[in-house]
């Protein structure tokens, strides 16, 4: 049981769980939804950019200072291929994240991680790419300063997608009911 706490009840919201934790829930019903209205895939993954961009930039004034290698790595995406190291063989693994991703990181700064906006996998769903089904509930771990990063501009990365999204169904001229 949990409460919504940003946004709409039937687009992309905050949902904030007993435990106090707080999730991006329902933006792969939005863009499903946004696609069968005829909406272009590409815009709505640079929406995500833009909303991944907000994070990262906020990841990059409050990334650890030595060199400025690590700061000047910060990236937002849409989606990406990442490497994500397993909890259980030690092995790295290669994932497509999907709904937005900072990656810090690159052949210069090794010891970075990658760090996804929603990444948490459910025992029993399907995987996104659908070659597997997930056996344990994974939450990925990040870099301290990209976390705080992606939860302080959380809300405000809703904000923009529930705007973009009103704004395109206003172009467009859909009726809707109250989103």
């Amino acid at each position: 049981m949990g409460m919504v706490i940003g946004g709409s009840a039937d687009g992309i919201s905050l949902f904030q769980d007993t435990n106090g934790r707080t999730y991006v829930r329902g933006l792969n019903e939005t863009r499903a939804k946004f696609l069968q209205m005829g909406g272009d895939r590409n815009m709505f993954e640079g929406w995500i950019k833009q909303a991944a961009l907000v994070a990262a930039r906020e990841a990059t004034a409050t990334a650890p200072r030595l060199t400025g290698s690590l700061a000047t790595s910060v990236r937002g995406y849409a989606s990406k291929t990442v490497n994500i190291r397993n909890s259980g063989t030690g092995s790295l693994d290669r994932r497509m994240v999907f709904g937005g991703v900072i990656t810090a990181g690159s052949p210069r700064v090794l010891w970075a991680r990658a760090v996804s906006l929603g990444t948490y996998h459910e025992a029993g769903t399907t995987s996104k790419t659908g070659n597997r089904v997930w056996r344990t509930t994974v939450r990925g771990k990040g870099n301290p300063y990209m976390v705080k990063a992606r939860e302080k501009k959380k809300s405000y990365m809703v904000t923009l997608l529930n705007f973009k999204l009103r704004e395109y169904i206003k172009q467009k001229g859909f009726e809707t009911n109250g989103l």
